[in-house]
């Protein structure tokens, strides 16, 4: 939770700063894009990011390690067993909603 309002106590004046540079007009200091041009930028860099995210995901959780059955816990998630006790029944055990 601290780590959330962190984050946004130092993002959210960074952005404001920046999206009324980009919205203003020129005479005001700005760039003048407006603000419904700005906003769409904003939204594709959001969207963009989102997409590159989920196309770079990897790890135990990703649907291509998850969805294959030939593949055992330990190499799905790239550790090696260290063979304590129980730590095949927990990894047998975890299931992901998909």
């Amino acid at each position: 939770m601290w780590a959330f309002w962190i984050a946004y106590i130092f993002t959210r004046p960074l952005g404001a700063s920046f999206g009324d540079l980009l919205s203003q007009p020129a005479d005001s200091g700005g760039i003048g894009l407006g603000t419904i041009l700005t906003s769409a930028i904003f939204l594709a860099a959001i969207i963009g990011i989102v997409i590159y995210m989920s196309a770079m995901r990897r790890g135990p959780h990703s649907r291509t390690a998850i969805n294959d059955p030939h593949k055992s816990p330990d190499s799905i998630s790239g550790r090696a067993s260290d063979g304590a006790p129980g730590a095949s029944y927990f990894w047998s055990s975890v299931q992901i909603a998909v």
